[in-house]
């Protein structure tokens, strides 16, 4: 459920980052920078809610987040080497 409540922002991120594609590497860096520090207090409101026994939620549900994540810091770090993942 929590999962559904904020997909609409999930989506909004990832249309902004798609719509920023052809942007010049240092306006893209400053939006995955955005996405990236978001993230940080997402983690941990997912580690109180996976920590409680109310609810039933465990890593696999945190996993494409994990996976969103780290191809953010990937992109941060390397742009050139994501520019030529994509374009292959």
């Amino acid at each position: 459920m929590f999962q559904y409540a904020i997909s609409p922002a999930f989506l909004m991120i990832g249309l902004m980052l798609l719509f920023s594609r052809n942007t010049k590497v240092k306006n893209a860096k400053k939006l995955l920078l955005a996405v990236i520090i978001t993230y940080l207090p997402l983690f941990i409101a997912f580690y109180c809610m996976s920590a409680s026994p109310i609810t039933n939620i465990g890593i696999q549900d945190f996993a494409l987040d994990i996976v969103m994540f780290g191809l953010a810091v990937y992109a941060y770090f390397n742009p050139k080497g994501w520019l030529k993942l994509i374009t292959e």
